[in-house]
């Protein structure tokens, strides 16, 4: 007789299996496209970026679904039986195998780092963020704190508020202030610390040294892009360029590129075309996932 343990724990286990493979074969696509993805302009490749850190837990929540209703899966599910069960089913498959132990255990240790993450990343923010507002005055609206240093920057989560320090305001002239300023501001308006965050945890499950790549690039899309958006605020990019070459004597963090790329004209159809070349892969790894989620599963976790 034929044993179906598709408990709440074996959905977690099977989407665990399935968020593995989508975010390994995700991380090595995205090493062979990262060249191309520079070339498109930083506002875009952000949201590229989003999409790409997205689509494993997306696609493997779908792949899940599917495979718990096969009588949706049309040709996703190979035709195959067990004993006299030979019409469209669910996977087969016990947790009481070593295997499925594992596959288990696994999961939850993964949802537990990703929502302590999760929670541990939003408590520093705010204790940051009281932190400064407790050491800071209110000036216009942002927020001006005692420091020799030339810094600004944007912290918080969903409250996120401009930072801007005293040495900044006594160093810099006015223009460059300014640009400082709108810099800032198009962090707080394009909610970027909410985005390092999201990104950082869908790629917990990537190789090691891919992930660090991506989130390093990431991150310089999205100063790039701020940079984008100060330049077209003062109307000025050689004044933007100027207060990045300030700022670079302060800040190393890759300000050259930065300067060479708000020089750049990026061709739109660049991102068209990139994000059509993704949506191709993103179905291409839904049918893997949804081939492996059934197929596999009843391999590596047999009923006996």
């Amino acid at each position: 007789m034929i044993e179906l343990w598709w408990s709440p724990a074996a959905v977690v286990g099977l989407w665990f299996g399935n968020m593995v493979l989508a975010s390994v074969t995700m991380a090595l696509l995205y090493v062979a496209l990262s060249r191309r993805l520079s070339r498109v302009a930083p506002e875009n490749r952000n949201v590229l970026y989003l999409l790409i850190a997205l689509s494993p837990l997306l696609w493997s929540l779908c792949a899940v679904a599917l495979a718990f209703a096969p009588e949706w899966a049309f040709l996703l599910v190979p035709s195959h039986c067990h004993g006299n069960l030979c019409s469209p089913h669910e996977p087969v498959f016990s947790l009481k195998t070593a295997g499925g132990v594992g596959v288990i255990l696994s999961a939850v240790v993964f949802v537990v780092l990703l929502f302590g993450l999760l929670i541990n990343s939003w408590l520093r923010n705010r204790r940051l963020q009281r932190l400064m507002g407790q050491f800071s005055t209110m000036a216009d609206d942002y927020r001006v704190f005692e420091s020799g240093g030339v810094q600004a920057w944007c912290a918080g989560l969903l409250k996120p508020a401009v930072f801007v320090s005293q040495g900044a305001i006594d160093t810099l002239d006015e223009a460059q202030l300014r640009v400082v300023l709108a810099h800032e501001y198009g962090h707080l308006s394009r909610r970027d610390n909410l985005r390092r965050l999201v990104a950082a945890s869908l790629t917990l499950l990537w190789v090691p040294g891919c992930r660090r790549r991506f989130l390093a690039d990431f991150n310089l899309s999205a100063e790039q892009a701020c940079d984008r958006n100060a330049a077209a605020a003062v109307g000025n990019t050689a004044l933007v360029i100027e207060t990045l070459s300030r700022l670079a004597r302060e800040h190393g963090d890759r300000v050259a590129q930065r300067e060479r790329d708000l020089q750049r004209t990026f061709a739109p159809f660049e991102a068209r075309r990139l994000g059509g070349l993704l949506s191709l892969f993103w179905l291409l790894q839904f049918v893997l996932l949804c081939l492996a989620s059934h197929q596999l599963v009843e391999w590596l976790l047999p009923v006996v």
